[in-house]
């Protein structure tokens, strides 16, 4: 009866002992990911093609009508998207505004490029400043070495 008992909490702590370190596994790993998200500011491919492209003076200026249509994540107006490529580096412009009549915190947000296939080809993550009632804040991002000019469409998803 004894050294049943002595097997049955055996069987207990090992149990117990494998529960906690499967959770700090995952953790670990869960904590690691987010590091890396965060840590990588963007994450993007060149996009072939010239569909949305036209060609003025040797610079690649993106005409995807997609791009003229305004972006909403909650109090944010995401738009007037323009994306150029001058043969080394590609420069995205657009403005955020805060279309509420309360103030804005400080915050973040994932820019998500899509081709004309309708699949995503990269990432990035971007912030905007603390904005008042209506204010537009204009951003430029550049982007050495990679060619997006091409991008059909940009979803803005809301980083938690």
């Amino acid at each position: 009866m004894e050294n049943k008992k002595v097997r049955f909490s055996l069987i207990t702590i090992i149990i117990f002992i494998l529960v906690v370190v499967a959770c700090a596994v995952i953790i670990t790993i869960n904590l690691s990911n987010g590091q890396e998200k965060t840590k990588n500011k963007y994450e993007l491919v060149s996009i072939d093609g010239d569909e949305n492209i036209e060609e003025i003076d040797g610079v690649k200026v993106n005409i995807s009508e997609e791009l003229e249509n305004a972006k909403r994540i909650d109090e944010l107006e995401i738009s007037d998207f323009t994306i150029k490529y001058d043969g080394k580096n590609t420069e995205i412009t657009y403005d955020v505004q805060n279309v509420t009549s309360d103030t804005v915190e400080e915050g973040s947000y994932e820019l998500v490029f899509i081709n004309s296939n309708q699949k995503e080809v990269g990432r990035i993550i971007e912030s905007h400043s603390f904005l008042e009632s209506y204010e537009i804040e204009e951003k430029v991002k550049i982007i050495p070495n990679i060619d997006i000019s091409n991008v059909y469409d940009i979803k803005v998803e809301k980083i938690y």
